[in-house]
This record gives C-alpha cells, sequence and structure tokens, in this order.
C-alpha cells in the first residue's frame, strides 16, 4: 500500500506541467525567462511600512535587488523599441503587481521618465504596494476626460524618483463597459510624456 502510494504521488508529480525553474519556461511555454526573483521573508521592525516589497526598502535581500536589475537589464539590451510594457499573471497571488512596481523603481533609479498605470480595475494595488495613501484618480477617470491631454494632471508623482503614477482608489464592478477606445487615447498621450510606461493589468487566467 505504501509503495502504491509513493507510485501515484512520482506519477501525479511527473505529469503536473508546471514552473518551477527558469528553464520550465523554455521547455513548457517556449518563453525566454527574463529574470527570476527570489523568495522574501520579512524580520520584524518597527520601522515604516516595514513589509513593502519594493526595492526602496532597506530591509529588502540583495538578491532580490539584484534580480530586478537583471530583469531591467535584460529588458535594456532586448533590442525592443516598445515603450509601453504589459505586466501580467496567469491567476491573483503571484506577484505581477511587485514586478510592475520594482521593474518601474528601477527603470527610473537609471533616470528613465516611467509611467506606472494600475490597470486592473477591479482590484487596484500599485499605490498599497508603494505605501502611497493620499487619494488619486485612475485610468477611468483619464479615459472620462474630453481631452486625453488633461489625464496629465492625474499623474501622481513619486517622491524622490522620476516615476509617476496613473493608478485610482476605487475597484470598478463594470469594466465591461469600459471606454476601451477612449483609454488608447489616453495610452497613446502618455507615450508622449514618458520612456516607458508599465502597465499593471488584471490576470489573464481570469
Amino acid at each position: 500500500g505504501l509503495a502504491a502510494g509513493l507510485l501515484l504521488l512520482m506519477l501525479a508529480a511527473g505529469l503536473r506541467r508546471t514552473i518551477r525553474e527558469e528553464r520550465d519556461v523554455q521547455l513548457h511555454l517556449n518563453q525566454t525567462c527574463l529574470a527570476a526573483l527570489p523568495c522574501v521573508s520579512f524580520r520584524r521592525s518597527g520601522k515604516k511600512n516595514p513589509r513593502l516589497l519594493s526595492i526602496n526598502n532597506d530591509q529588502i535581500s540583495s538578491a532580490y535587488q539584484e534580480g530586478v536589475r537583471a530583469l531591467r537589464t535584460k529588458l535594456l539590451l532586448s533590442g525592443t523599441d516598445r515603450k509601453v510594457l504589459l505586466v501580467s499573471s496567469t491567476m491573483p497571488g503571484e506577484g505581477k503587481t511587485t514586478v510592475s512596481v520594482n521593474l518601474a523603481l528601477s527603470l527610473a533609479r537609471k533616470g528613465a521618465r516611467v509611467i506606472l498605470v494600475d490597470a486592473d480595475l477591479r482590484r487596484p494595488s500599485v499605490k498599497a504596494a508603494l505605501g502611497i495613501r493620499e487619494p488619486s484618480q485612475g485610468l477611468i477617470d483619464a479615459a472620462a476626460l474630453d481631452d486625453p491631454a488633461q489625464s496629465a494632471s492625474l499623474l501622481t508623482d513619486v517622491e524622490g524618483s522620476t516615476l509617476r503614477l496613473l493608478a485610482g482608489d476605487t475597484p470598478r464592478k463594470d469594466v465591461r463597459q469600459a471606454p476601451v477606445r477612449k483609454i488608447f487615447r489616453v495610452i497613446d498621450f502618455l507615450r508622449t510624456q514618458a520612456d516607458y510606461i508599465i502597465l499593471d493589468t488584471p490576470p489573464c487566467g481570469l
């Protein structure tokens, strides 16, 4: 019985197609892995926002920061001339917002003008990931404006950085009625305002 159980476990593990290592990305998805970010554990601290998983947090390990720098370097050396980068995941909780935020911060550290757009309209989380609590308006609010150029007034500066945010506070339930063409107009305008635009989008598996 024990041997049969172990055999079933080994069979299930062998048939499970999941991503465990960088080479699995190429094997299962036929894609190139740009970088791998290590798991992070936090020490107890009385500091403000001690658990923000951000390269601006001095409690984050050097290995994690190096992983983010490697991602930035791979993107810069990839030869792409695209200014708009879309970040997604398969399911919620897989770290897409963490990657979006830290990639934006890392690019800004190199002096690039970066706009980070919270495009996950049902579950906006970019501001929370940065520890920003000041109220602001987001992508849907920008799309509602008559002139896309007016969306520049909705951008929030991240202190001590060339990073700006277009991120709202209110979750939207009626995203199927979102004005898609007007959203594209806003993105087209933002292209003129930054070197890179990073879109933190909903999980594609949903």
